[in-house]
């Protein structure tokens, strides 16, 4: 009579492993850097600022210009302070990214864009103190390989965050519904 039931504890769940997730997310950060410098790269030393080729007729053209303002020229001037929150922006990203990042493709996806893309400019920041904008499509304002990033990346973190549901608070919903 006086034996009491072993409370049931829950099986831990295994937790998925960091690496695979902190791999994709720098390497994708990695790729975006890489392209991004690397157009940059072809322009600076092959365009004077201001010089504009036709790409695709009147659809878009590469022109040369230099952004010392935020993304695609939205924010003029600022460029010191814009460094420095890119900085403290990128090692936000590259210490938490990998946590959120588990919690779906998309946010894991979406954080390596945002990251690369943030590291791209910042280093035009650094180095020149100004951003290489080229990719001018007439109806925006010139932008980068980098901007694409980081607004895609923006986009991907947006889709992620609104399809990201806790497994955990799921599971306990359906089971306290059923009792």
């Amino acid at each position: 009579m006086g034996e009491t039931m072993p409370e049931l504890q829950p099986e831990p769940v295994a937790q998925p492993s960091r690496r695979p997730v902190r791999r994709l997310f720098v390497m994708l950060a990695v790729v975006v850097v890489a392209l991004d410098q690397y157009t940059k790269h072809l322009i600076f030393t092959r365009m004077m600022v201001g010089d504009s080729y036709a790409v695709l007729g009147k659809i878009l053209s590469f022109t040369y210009s230099r952004n010392t303002g935020s993304a695609m020229g939205l924010v003029p001037a600022g460029g010191r302070v814009l460094a420095v929150v890119a900085a403290i922006f990128v090692v936000c990203i590259f210490v938490w990214g990998p946590h959120w990042a588990r919690r779906s493709p998309a946010l894991a996806w979406g954080l390596g864009l945002l990251l690369g893309g943030a590291i791209g400019n910042l280093i035009d920041r650094v180095r020149l103190s100004y951003v290489v904008d080229f990719i001018d499509v007439h109806f925006w304002p010139v932008f980068n390989v980098a901007d694409i990033a980081v607004c895609c990346g923006a986009g991907l973190i947006l889709i992620g965050t609104l399809l990201y549901t806790e497994p955990d608070n799921c599971a306990c919903s359906a089971s306290e519904s059923e009792s």
